[in-house]
């Protein structure tokens, strides 16, 4: 999913579809987090954390606007001025 392609419609980012993990692996992922047993380094888990990292600070930079950070997705999401204006581009539905 790219926010470019939404913009300036307010979009659900989930951390599995940015990472582009499967079902099983998002499923094991929910599992391994929810019995707190989950390797410091597995590979799922790690994904789902960079993702949700990132997001955190292209938020905190002023890249992208979102409503809340959750543990696995953010919520209204969108791209903000300084974005577009670094792409210098504007989205077809503008």
């Amino acid at each position: 999913m790219l926010l470019y392609e939404y913009f300036p419609v307010l979009i659900e980012l989930s951390f599995k579809d940015i990472m582009r993990l499967d079902d099983v692996e998002h499923n094991m992922h929910d599992a391994i987090i929810a019995n707190d047993e989950y390797e410091q380094y597995g590979t799922t888990r790690d994904d789902v954390f960079i993702a949700k990292s990132t997001i955190e600070w292209l938020d905190t930079a002023g890249y992208i606007y979102t409503q809340n950070i959750f543990t696995d997705s953010a919520s209204k999401v969108l791209l903000t001025e300084k974005t577009l204006s670094i792409l210098k581009s504007a989205p077809s539905s503008l």
